[in-house]
């Protein structure tokens, strides 16, 4: 017996989390960053704008996804906690550009307020990924598969001695 999945729920469960962890992980790093500052060094600006840059395409992604109509609710749930956190991103860029720490640590705080609201999200869209896959389904009884048993087989297969026919002939 096979419970049968929406595919666009299968799809969807399996492409967010990648989408949120990838969010989740930037922002931690950048948070790290953020933390002990070196804003005169190229490659800790660098490293910044990439976290940035790979926050707001992790949202990008998010926000393209087709979502299946059970978890349209939970979606926007998600896409408001990280519309917050590329917000928070957006605020460090700026920080760093304008040479201004205390918009770095105005971002420092969105980012970990924005994180405990996506991991929260998440956590619901989960739940809920759960409950609607539970509900009832179409059930498919699949088919025993046809086995020849080797008892029903002769013991050793007929050779045929006849040649074949000049229509059959491969030479």
């Amino acid at each position: 017996v096979t419970r049968l999945v929406a595919p666009e729920l299968a799809v969807y469960a399996q492409q967010v989390p990648g989408y949120t962890t990838l969010i989740d992980d930037s922002l931690h790093e950048m948070s790290t960053l953020l933390a002990a500052p070196h804003l005169d060094q190229a490659e800790w600006n660098e490293r910044v704008h990439t976290y940035v840059i790979l926050t707001r395409d992790a949202n990008a992604g998010l926000t393209s996804l087709v979502t299946p109509v059970q978890l349209v609710d939970a979606h926007y749930t998600l896409l408001f906690s990280t519309a917050n956190c590329v917000e928070a991103t957006r605020s460090a860029a700026l920080g760093i550009e304008q040479l201004d720490a205390g918009r770095l640590y105005q971002a420092a705080f969105q980012m970990q307020s924005c994180t405990t609201a996506l991991r929260s999200a998440q956590a619901n869209l989960n739940e809920l990924v759960l409950q609607v896959s539970s509900v009832p389904a179409p059930v498919v009884v699949e088919p025993a598969p046809f086995v020849i048993l080797p008892s029903a087989l002769p013991p050793v297969a007929p050779i045929f001695s006849a040649p074949l026919p000049i229509s059959c002939d491969p030479a």
